[in-house]
């Protein structure tokens, strides 16, 4: 299993009341445990143990191995680094959304143009939904994920330029 792939795992891990995650994807088999809490814990340990979030159930298909993905990944972050446009990032670790329903349209499509203050998306976050706004107008120039992935703090969605 891709190391990426394994750091997000730990982070769900940490954000939730979960204890311990098993994985089994073929042949492949990862379990992720975390102490559980005690009263002789750390006031930071203590408090990542009140957090009351559930995550909601891992989609293998998500989680198959590719090597071209991680290549992608590789691609985006170096764009980051070299981009003029304004990067739209997930403001908490969630489940990307594209539109309000499977029926409907996507919020945005490259090419189309947005407000500022306009939906770009929502991210699904302990059955909470948060839309996220275009901090700028201008044309999507890129969108960097797809509908249903699960998201990490800070990580790319798109990007917005003139």
């Amino acid at each position: 299993m891709e190391l990426e792939k394994i750091k997000k795992l730990i982070e769900m891990l940490e954000v939730s009341s979960l204890h311990k995650l098993q994985l089994k994807n073929g042949e492949e088999e990862i379990v992720l445990e975390k102490a559980p809490c005690s009263q002789e814990a750390s006031p930071l340990a203590k408090l990542s143990c009140q957090r009351m979030s559930v995550l909601p159930p891992l989609d293998t298909k998500h989680m198959a191995l590719s090597s071209s993905l991680s290549n992608e990944e590789a691609k985006v972050e170096e764009n980051q680094e070299i981009s003029e446009y304004t990067s739209v990032v997930a403001p908490l670790v969630g489940i990307y959304y594209e539109s309000n329903s499977p029926e409907s349209l996507p919020f945005v499509k490259v090419g189309g143009t947005v407000k500022a203050g306009d939906t770009l998306c929502i991210i699904e976050a302990m059955k909470m939904l948060n839309e996220i706004k275009a901090p700028v107008a201008g044309e999507v120039k890129a969108i960097h994920v797809k509908n249903g992935d699960i998201l990490s703090y800070d990580q790319l969605l798109m990007e917005i330029g003139e």
